[in-house]
């Protein structure tokens, strides 16, 4: 059978959020050694700016969806 599994909406625009952020950081302060990273730091930029990149992960969503239409409160 095709079984489809749904995802919580909040749980996937506010993971592709801390994705979109974490790469910003990333390339601002050029981390080379993913062992040298300061997670602290990582939240406090995702905390700072949380708003923005949820908003950010929302409108990409509805672009690679086409339309707001298929916003309920899981994605297939």
């Amino acid at each position: 059978t095709n079984m489809h599994k749904q995802v919580s909406l909040d749980f996937l625009v506010e993971t592709i959020a801390k994705a979109l952020c974490f790469e910003r950081y990333v390339a601002e302060t050029g981390i080379d050694d993913p062992d040298n990273m300061d997670l602290s730091e990582i939240l406090i930029f995702y905390e700072e700016n949380a708003d923005i990149y949820l908003t950010k992960a929302y409108e990409l969503l509805v672009m690679v969806k086409g339309s707001e239409e298929f916003i309920t409160d899981t994605v297939h």
